[in-house]
């Protein structure tokens, strides 16, 4: 049997290295669909000497675009059947206007200059016309109708070239990370990868309105031979569940979903026992030294029990199943039980995971007092750095980021959680070790530094603003939100936790840390005007529509609708309204402040 793979190396690799079945694969990959819909408006026959600064692959794809014979081309091959992946909308156009009004549409490529000065000047001879332009068009740009328009135009296209019955379409994802020897790296350029599988999936939901695809699983890994997110090979699992798909609609001639979703979960399961095994294998190399204590393993699987016995012929001590959907009270229930039973012990976490309102592995062990990499182990994990990133950012290490405006994200550490609203902006945002951060939408910080540290969970709501530079905290198990509409001025400073430890010497001679408790918070209300240069730390509680004046220290409750000002904060002012904009000279003007915030005070 044989395929012509259009769009996707992926697929055809998997026919080739998989079924095993005498299966022949032809690809023709990274075809802008607009150049096929297009095509046969050009008619263009590109000379060999205009290309020799270009690889033969991509001398074959711009002659196969400028002349229009794509689907020429793909017929001659006589495939049995042809795998479409529709992710090359992905991929941007370009449209060559004459001065007659002619044009040319092809796909988008990095040529060298010389290729480029070449073949304007070919086209303009074979034309007898001057170029008018060169215009890059970006499927990201355009509107959902119009995608749809251009998506049903492509498939409708594809079926009535090569029939229903010879196309399969093929969803695949991009990897962040790949596994080389005994490390986790990241895919080069993993940055845009997010942004690419944001774009495939606003694709296949338009495109599930015509077609039944097969999908792949949201973690992939490619191995070390990767070399950029648009050129990588896959782990054997995934290879597997792809082959088991393809043999399902071809030689079974039928697709059964429900057993398909089981071996997808199946490829899922297999990929991340790939991926724990070098967290597993990191943490080996720490424990050695710590083999006379018992270990008790927190996680998912018993993956590491099963090594460590391997490695050193040592038994854990303990087990306790610990994954995403865990009960965290009860988790620290057992590991309160374990550790009375026998305090010689050490923990080993392979993964942590984000259990949201400052409930999390890190602070069950600091409620007992244990250290880390002395009491309990988890592995040590590089920060990361996300440049002007939007999309969605998914990895391994159960990080997840929906970034729906350009924000640069700095992360650490497993179990972070993102989401930023569209049209808001921070100078840049930290997260470390199972921090939840949530900025809702049309909030200008453009000069403020977020930061929320470990299991420290931060919600900034809709429409809060900054004029200036400023440093918005939170640490360690602490809490802030800010409400619905605050306005900050310049230089402001909202830090929730103290940074550093504080210990006190106590009666029995010890020290002992006073510094950290569930009482870090720091709540402000909707609609809450903090003035210059004011400090807001924990403790702080200020009441919807009230106003803190310049140079406050604010570190206790106030109600709603006051002015509060001085060090420390005092109440000068109640039953006040205030309005954003400096010419509202009646309050009834501003009607969203007059119905929901001009109150009278309401002290407790």
């Amino acid at each position: 049997m044989k395929f012509v793979s259009l769009g996707s190396c992926i697929a055809g690799d998997c026919v080739v290295k998989n079924l095993n079945r005498g299966w022949r694969t032809k690809n023709y990959v990274s075809y802008s669909p607009i150049a096929i819909l297009l095509g046969e408006i050009n008619d263009v026959d590109i000379p060999e000497e205009i290309l020799t600064n270009e690889t033969p692959a991509q001398r074959e794809r711009i002659r196969n675009d400028f002349s229009g014979h794509i689907f020429d081309k793909i017929r001659e091959e006589n495939a049995d059947y042809i795998i479409v992946d529709l992710s090359d909308f992905r991929i941007a156009y370009r449209i060559v206007e004459f001065e007659n009004g002619k044009k040319i549409f092809v796909t988008n490529r990095s040529l060298t200059d010389e290729t480029s000065t070449k073949l304007n000047k070919f086209l303009e001879n074979k034309f007898n016309c001057n170029i008018k332009s060169e215009s890059l068009i970006s499927f990201s740009n355009i509107s959902d109708e119009e995608l749809n328009e251009y998506i049903s135009k492509y498939i409708n296209v594809l079926f009535e070239h090569f029939g229903k019955d010879k196309i399969i379409f093929f969803k695949p994802k991009l990897a962040n990370q790949y596994i080389d020897g005994d490390k986790i790296e990241f895919t080069p350029n993993f940055r845009i990868a997010g942004n690419t599988n944001v774009m495939i999936d606003r694709i296949y939901n338009i495109a599930k309105n015509y077609i039944t695809y097969i999908d792949a699983p949201k973690q992939v890994i490619g191995d070390k031979t990767c070399i950029s997110p648009f050129e990588f090979h896959f782990s054997t699992p995934y290879y597997n569940y792809l082959a088991d798909c393809f043999n399902d609609i071809l030689v079974k001639q039928h697709f059964d979903a429900e057993y398909m979703s089981a071996r997808l979960l199946q490829c899922n399961i297999e990929t991340h026992r790939l991926y724990n095994t070098v967290f597993c294998n990191q943490i080996l190399d720490r424990i050695k030294t710590k083999l006379d204590k018992e270990i008790v393993l927190i996680a998912k699987t018993k993956q590491f029990a099963e090594m460590l016995k391997e490695r050193y012929n040592k038994e854990i001590f303990s087990y306790i199943e610990y994954n995403e959907n865990s009960d965290i009270h009860q988790i620290r229930t057992e590991i309160v039980k374990t550790k009375q039973e026998n305090d010689n012990l050490i923990f080993v976490l392979p993964e942590i995971y984000n259990h949201g309102d400052n409930d999390g592995i890190h602070r069950i062990f600091f409620d007992l007092i244990c250290q880390r990499n002395t009491d309990y182990i988890i592995p040590i994990l590089k920060e990361t750095k996300l440049v002007n990133f939007e999309g969605e950012y998914e990895d391994i290490y159960n990080n997840h980021f929906i970034v729906k405006t350009a924000n640069t994200i700095i992360f650490e550490g497993q179990a972070n959680k993102l989401y930023i609203d569209v049209d808001s902006k921070v100078k840049y945002l930290l997260l470390r070790y199972g921090a939840y951060f949530l900025i809702g939408k049309s909030c200008k910080l453009g000069q403020v530094m977020c930061a929320t540290l470990s299991e420290g969970y931060f919600v900034i709501n809709d429409k809060c603003t900054a004029s200036g530079p400023g440093e918005f905290v939170c640490g360690i198990f602490a809490k802030v939100v800010i409400g619905y509409d605050v306005m900050f001025s310049m230089y402001e400073f909202v830090h929730c936790g103290d940074s550093h430890p504080i210990f006190q010497k106590k009666e029995n001679g010890k020290y002992e840390i006073i510094n950290v408790s569930q009482k870090n918070r720091i709540i402000i209300g909707n609609h809450v005007w903090v003035a210059y240069r004011c400090h807001i730390l924990q403790g702080a509680d200020i009441g919807d529509g009230s106003i803190v004046g310049a140079n406050t220290f604010v570190n206790k409750k106030f109600p709603n609708n006051v002015i509060v000002a001085g060090n420390p904060a005092k109440i000068v002012k109640k039953d006040i309204a205030w309005a954003r904009s400096n010419t509202c000279y009646m309050l009834e003007q501003d009607k969203d402040v007059f119905v929901n915030y001009a109150n009278e005070t309401i002290e407790d």
